[in-house]
């Protein structure tokens, strides 16, 4: 039995990669412990060069009475095998969907925030809690999408997840927890039926077992072609859905009015899915077709799913976080300070401003003209981009170029200037060229929420840019001039 599981595993592994392991103390995370320091001390006897990093983490969720006693046993376990191990306490706020929901949600969130960017989360869901989320899945009415479960490998929005034990069964497991003699917390709720995965394992699953023998492998290849005929569907309708999803995350709508019902609820639930959201019901799509795809350009209609806020603005649908704020203070910045520092932290969610001296000549312009055409940026950012590039030899007026998540924008450079400023607010009383701010920023398709979101950029009292929408001729940069490049790295995309 050790020498199946190791050898599966080993099979699985990728080395020189750290693994961070959710550690639950529970029987299979506790397997999963032994397997890996086994795996390990492997890398180190026979593989020389090539490491493994594994360390654990224990999500405390303050539920139960035995809370602190199962973190301590998490604790000294790792210490037997000397894998570094960290404990985090979270409480849950959120109930929707009832406890089981709630505290996974809550429990995914901890770890993925201290999940490092070089980390692979492990976790040890094995093959029957792919059975019992089928069934699940199943009540809820779910499609292909759902019903084709979890993956061996899997990545969540920057996240990569490993689930070594979907090879295997809990019988496996168990067997070889007994004849290595491990110690595993039992957690008591686990045989409380008004939960609905416990129902399933203590009261269905046995039963169909009992008559089918071989259920667990027959519901797993189901698992399996539900999995590829989604991902079949993705293949075909790639390049529909590559023009439709568009890079901060938006989706227009016009081509699907004339699409069938089939095909236009499919992209739907795509646009679900590249957003990170669970997959809607038939009602919400419905709604969301109905309401909202059908309503007036300038109808209010929205539709709340999670934390997110589904909202029309023209021709796109955006998610919108339910949460979402405006900064309400002005920044204030010297040249000195400017150049000193380098970076400019913004408020609440909005990232990272930086800042470039350049000379704008006829070298970057060829450079940036060379990007457009290629519709590259960088070697490791895959996005496409888009700029907008007038009177290229002459004056520069809208010289803004994107990629998803992140602007630049080049303005003239503050020579003469006491003072830089960085304004979010009032911008229905700052004009430019006669209208104010906020019919520009309409003007050029930015929603209503995003509109106090924009920085704008001021010289003195002079309005400079509003970054990664518009420059103004106060602004404006000439051939062979110095320049500031400004460069937004958001933390994420504005919705």
């Amino acid at each position: 039995m050790y020498c199946n599981f190791f050898k599966k595993i080993l099979q699985h592994i990728k080395w020189n990669k750290s693994y961070l392991l959710a550690f639950s103390g529970g029987l299979d995370s506790t397997v999963l412990l032994n397997i890996l320091s086994k795996c390990i001390n492997t890398s180190k006897e026979k593989l020389h060069k090539k490491t493994l990093k594994i360390r654990a983490i224990h999500i405390n969720h303050g539920l139960h009475k035995q809370s602190s006693v199962w973190e301590k046993h998490c604790s000294l376990q790792c210490i037997k095998y000397q894998i570094p191990f960290k404990s985090i306490q979270i409480s849950i706020k959120d109930f929707s969907g009832g406890l089981e929901a709630a505290a996974r949600r809550a429990r995914y969130q901890a770890l993925f925030n201290n999940l490092k960017s070089s980390e692979i989360l492990l976790t040890a869901h094995h093959q029957n809690d792919q059975i019992e989320t089928f069934f699940l899945l199943l009540k809820r009415g779910s499609g292909p999408h759902g019903l084709s479960g979890m993956q061996l490998h899997t990545r969540y929005k920057k996240n990569n997840i490993f689930r070594p034990f979907l090879l295997f069964k809990k019988s496996d497991i168990k067997l070889y927890a007994v004849k290595n003699k491990l110690e595993w917390i039992e957690d008591s709720s686990n045989a409380d039926i008004k939960y609905d995965r416990n129902f399933l394992r203590i009261k269905i699953i046995p039963v169909l077992l009992k008559r089918w023998p071989n259920l667990i492998n027959s519901i797993a290849n189901s698992m399996k072609l539900c999995y590829d005929q989604e991902q079949l569907l993705y293949e075909c309708l790639q390049e529909s859905l590559d023009h439709l999803i568009l890079a901060d995350g938006s989706l227009n709508f016009t081509e699907i009015l004339h699409m069938s019902k089939i095909k236009r609820y499919f992209i739907l639930r795509s646009w679900f899915s590249k957003n990170c959201m669970h997959m809607p019901s038939i009602k919400q799509i419905t709604y969301i077709w109905k309401n909202i795809i059908l309503s007036k350009i300038d109808a209010q209609s929205e539709l709340k799913i999670e934390k997110k806020i589904v909202k029309r603005f023209k021709k796109n649908l955006y998610f919108v976080s339910d949460q979402l704020k405006s900064p309400k203070k002005e920044i204030s910045l010297s040249v000195k300070e400017i150049f000193h520092t380098k970076k400019v932290y913004l408020p609440l969610d909005l990232g990272i401003l930086f800042f470039k001296p350049i000379i704008f000549n006829e070298q970057l312009i060829k450079k940036l003209q060379y990007l457009k055409e290629k519709n590259f940026l960088t070697k490791n950012y895959e996005n496409t981009l888009s700029f907008f590039l007038k009177n290229k030899f002459q004056r520069i007026q809208e010289n803004i170029f994107y990629l998803k998540n992140r602007c630049i924008t080049i303005v003239k450079y503050p020579h003469f200037y006491k003072n830089i400023f960085l304004k979010f607010k009032n911008t229905q009383n700052i004009l430019y060229m006669r209208k104010s701010i906020n019919k520009k920023l309409k003007h050029n398709s930015i929603p209503p929420w995003e509109r106090s979101r924009i920085p704008l950029l001021f010289y003195d009292n002079n309005l400079i840019s509003a970054l990664s929408v518009f420059i103004t001729p106060s602004g404006y940069t000439k051939k062979d001039n110095q320049a500031i490049l400004l460069y937004w790295k958001k933390y994420k995309v504005i919705k």
